[in-house]
Parts: C-alpha cells; sequence; structure tokens
C-alpha cells in the first residue's frame, strides 16, 4: 500500500510540473527480456542533457510497475505531420539541421540510438524536436553492467539473445550492417538519418517493400523507391542524400557529418533564428 502511495504521488507531482508519465510493468518487461532496455533509457536520460532530448524528471518504482516521469510534448509526433504528405524543403531541412546536431551530441559522447524514425521523434510547442525512445541504444564505451554481456549467463536465453542485439531497429530505416546482425556504431544512426530525410520530404520510406524480408533486401541492395509526384527538387535533395551516404558510408562517421551538414546549412540557419 505504501509504495503504491508513492507511485500515485509521483504521478500527480509530474502532472503538477506539466509532465507525462510513462508506465512500465514488470512482469511484461521481465517476460520480453526488457530489463536492459530500461536501464539503458534511464542511464541515457539522466545522464545526457541536450534541447533536442526529452527530459527527465524523475525515476521511481513501486511493487509491480516502473514510471519514469518526462517532459510534455503538446506537439505531438513528427510522424504525424509528415505522414503521406511530406514537408516542405525547407522545413525539411529544418527538421535535419536539429536531429544532425543531437546525433553528433550523441555520437561524440559514444551512444547510438539505433531506432532512429519520425515516430520516435517529439514536437515542442514551438516546433523544436525532442528525440526519445533510447531503450534499444548501444552505449559504447559500457558505462552500466547489462544482463546481455554477463559471461556468467552463457547457456540462459537471455545470452543467446545477446548475441543476436545487433538486430535492432525499425526495417525501413536499419542499416546494412544492422540486418546481418553485424557490429553497429554511429555509421547506422547516419543510415537511418538518410531514410528519415527521405520520409520527411516524400511522407513515405523509401526502403519500403511489401514484406519486411523484401524491405531488407532493398536496403542491402541501395535501392529506394520515390512515389509518383515527388517535387524534382526534394528527388535531388533525396538522391544527394542517398548517394552521398553510399560514398562515404565506411568511411569514418565525421565525413558524413562534414557532407550532411553542407546539405542543411539553410536549416541550420532558419533554426538560429529560433529560441533554444
Amino acid at each position: 500500500m505504501r509504495q503504491r502511495s508513492i507511485a500515485i504521488l509521483g504521478i500527480r507531482a509530474c502532472m503538477a510540473c506539466d509532465g507525462a508519465a510513462r508506465v512500465s510493468h514488470k512482469s511484461k518487461v521481465k517476460r520480453y527480456k526488457k530489463e536492459d532496455e530500461v536501464l539503458v533509457e534511464r542511464w541515457v536520460l539522466r545522464n545526457l542533457r541536450h534541447p533536442s532530448i526529452i527530459e527527465m524528471y524523475h525515476a521511481f518504482q513501486e511493487v509491480g510497475a516502473l514510471y519514469l516521469s518526462l517532459e510534455l510534448m503538446p506537439g505531438g509526433e513528427l510522424w504525424s505531420i509528415t505522414h503521406r504528405c511530406g514537408l516542405p524543403l525547407a522545413t525539411a531541412k529544418f527538421y535535419a539541421a536539429q536531429m544532425l546536431e543531437v546525433l553528433q551530441f550523441l555520437h561524440e559522447r559514444d551512444v547510438v540510438h539505433r531506432d532512429l524514425k519520425p515516430e520516435n521523434v517529439l514536437l515542442t510547442q514551438d516546433a523544436h524536436v525532442k528525440v526519445i525512445d533510447f531503450g534499444t541504444a548501444k552505449l559504447l564505451r559500457h558505462p552500466i553492467k547489462l544482463s546481455a554481456d554477463d559471461p556468467s549467463k552463457e547457456d540462459n536465453k537471455a545470452d543467446r539473445r545477446g548475441k543476436f542485439k545487433e538486430f535492432v531497429g525499425t526495417p525501413e530505416y536499419m542499416a546494412p550492417e544492422a540486418i546481418n546482425n553485424k557490429f553497429a556504431t554511429q555509421r547506422a544512426d547516419l543510415w537511418a538519418f538518410g531514410a528519415f530525410i527521405a520520409q520527411l520530404v516524400t511522407g513515405h520510406p523509401i526502403f519500403k517493400g511489401a514484406s519486411d524480408y523484401l524491405t531488407f533486401k532493398r536496403v542491402l541492395a541501395r535501392k529506394y523507391l520515390l512515389i509518383e509526384g515527388t517535387p524534382p527538387l526534394a528527388a535531388d535533395l533525396i538522391g544527394e542524400f542517398t548517394l552521398d551516404l553510399m560514398s562515404v558510408y565506411y568511411e569514418a562517421h565525421h565525413e558524413i557529418y562534414k557532407r550532411w551538414v553542407g546539405l542543411t546549412r539553410p536549416g541550420v540557419q532558419q533554426g538560429a533564428r529560433f529560441h533554444w
């Protein structure tokens, strides 16, 4: 009863500070082997503060559930304003510039998001982005101990799952090495970023096939499909991002940043006029 009272008080405090409560039931976390995801997300939100990363106010628990108190995003998902219709190029570059900045912030701290997509980006009241959902993020420096990295669990299911932990993400945005279950670094996020930009401009995932398997084949073959009626300027922008990425993809990720900063520079200049 006392634990339940603590949870209720925590949620009320969250609402009082214009926050949102995220609840995870412990039974489901354990059943679906999500313990590591809970630990990773809490670590990222507690230790990495950036204007474009959602803020965590509190993390607490009771007997049956885990709670995260997060800032409230009244603008909803970025996906909701890009789905099917896409965005004007100037607006797309504005969001691309913000996303590139927060990715650089994460990557300089050896954090790979691994599930970058418009559904995982929320909007503030003044239309700035907030990246969410760090549960599947990869911490390259291993600042916390995770069950999948525990050698003492060699014979249990958690360890066998750990051997496949590189196969993470949403098919339309997954990088080739993630699909092939190879070691993923910051470059995997930059691949997803290219697909992310295409989604913003066209309103559709450019690698999406009739099934996940066909989507994976498109990604591995570097074959993207633009919908009929895509504006020529938008097609040119997507071509620049996609071809540029393919040409330097296996170089150091900072080389990709250099090229893409040039493509998003108008968005950076536009973003500089807003209050962060």
